[in-house]
């Protein structure tokens, strides 16, 4: 229903010209409540539970849930924009709307997540972080009130047949205490950047080989002093721990189960040895189907593979 322009047979139905109606028969059931109150008393099968003190949380938490919707829909309904800045002006707005780690804007009473909000001086383009911030929502609207958002270090790949790009973190120095370096091969098509700040790992960008991304990742998702690796850490993982003992390439047993292996759709290892394992994938195509990872980013296949391969006989 188009409620900017109901059509008769609609306002016929609902003389509050609202959504939701329930039509029995002849007769139109409108307002949640009553046809929520008329379905349990008919269905065979409740929608709320049988004990008294539960059943009244669920209500209660529904119409929590129905004043946020109606805050929301009041940005849609808006007609113009002077009437869309009005009810913008009555949350806290800097880069996106302002929330705080429990997802709540400026109005306690009103939550926000996706693109739209800026967290802790950060705003969101990728699909990782805001499953992140959609599950911590749906927690405290569930009633965690320890469920919390927690920004992480983000990357992405640009996935174009013959370009490989990787981003992660600062894309340049933030100030002159901020140390850029770059790494520039124009015969080979490479370009690298790092950027360190206080003996960490901040920001890379990666163009034409992006095998060390992951690793740079990790670097800064620990927060690791990388200071000793400072003048080797541009050249790339194998370089900069030669002589280490560190197996070369990536060591994908010794990853922590959190590490994030497909950024776009948040996919971690655990998530995906899990799946290899409890699921018996023998193909990359089956670990996409079943995880997500790769399924719209850019992890190369050579990556996925070597992962599959060292998981599917756990």
């Amino acid at each position: 229903i188009d409620l900017a322009n109901k059509p008769d047979w609609f306002l016929a139905l609902s003389p509050l010209g609202k959504t939701p109606v329930l039509q029995v028969g002849d007769i139109a059931i409108f307002e949640s409540a009553v046809i929520l109150e008329y379905l349990e008393e008919t269905q065979p099968k409740p929608l709320h539970p049988a004990n008294a003190l539960t059943r009244a949380e669920h209500r209660g938490w529904i119409e929590f849930g129905s004043a946020v919707l109606n805050d929301i829909a009041g940005f849609y309904a808006a007609t113009d924009e002077a009437t869309f800045k009005a009810k913008a002006a009555q949350l806290e707005v800097n880069r996106g709307i302002v929330v705080t780690d429990d997802m709540r804007t400026s109005d306690p009473a009103i939550f926000s997540v996706g693109e739209c909000v800026e967290h802790r001086g950060n705003v969101f383009g990728l699909v990782a972080p805001i499953w992140d911030q959609a599950k911590a929502c749906a927690a405290q609207l569930a009633g965690d009130a320890e469920a919390l958002f927690v920004s992480k270090a983000l990357a992405t790949s640009l996935k174009i047949t013959g370009v490989d790009v990787f981003s992660a973190g600062a894309l340049m120095a933030a100030d002159e205490g901020d140390d850029e370096i770059t790494l520039r091969d124009d015969s080979r098509g490479l370009y690298k950047k790092i950027v360190l700040r206080d003996g960490q790992l901040v920001g890379a960008v990666l163009y034409g080989d992006v095998a060390d991304g992951q690793w740079y990742l990790q670097l800064m998702r620990d927060k690791q002093d990388v200071s000793a690796l400072r003048e080797r850490l541009v050249f790339g993982r194998a370089f900069a721990e030669a002589g280490s003992g560190k197996p070369a390439g990536t060591d994908f047993a010794a990853m922590p189960d959190d590490t994030q292996i497909c950024g776009c759709n948040g996919v971690c290892k655990g998530a995906i040895v899990s799946a290899i394992q409890d699921k018996k994938l023998t193909s990359l195509s089956e670990v996409r189907v079943h995880t997500k990872a790769s399924a719209s980013c850019g992890v190369s296949s050579r990556a996925r593979a070597s992962f599959s391969s060292t998981f599917a006989s756990g």
